[in-house]
Order: C-alpha cells, then sequence, then structure tokens
C-alpha cells in the first residue's frame, strides 16, 4: 500500500487516504480491523487489513 501511494506522490498526483478502524463486536480496546480508502489522482483504491 505504501509503495503505491509513494508512486503516487512521485507522479505529482493527487493522494489522500481515509482510514476506517474496526474493534471486535465482544469490545475490546485492540482493533481487529483496518480499512483503508486510498485515492489516487481519482482512482479508489480499497484495502483491508485483519487481524
Amino acid at each position: 500500500m505504501e509503495n503505491c501511494l509513494h508512486k503516487g506522490l512521485d507522479a505529482g498526483n493527487s493522494v489522500s487516504v481515509k482510514i476506517d478502524v474496526g474493534y471486535p463486536a465482544g469490545g475490546g480496546v485492540r482493533p481487529n480491523e483496518f480499512k483503508v480508502l486510498a485515492i489516487v489522482d481519482g482512482k479508489v483504491i480499497p484495502y483491508r487489513f485483519t487481524q
């Protein structure tokens, strides 16, 4: 993901990132999911990381 964003910035493109953090349904303070929505030069690129 970082390489994709870096390439977009190096190419002079507009880059924005939105990150949503998910927590277990049973509660807890440690996240178990990250949903990342990257927009590079108008192209939406979703990423999902789970534990």
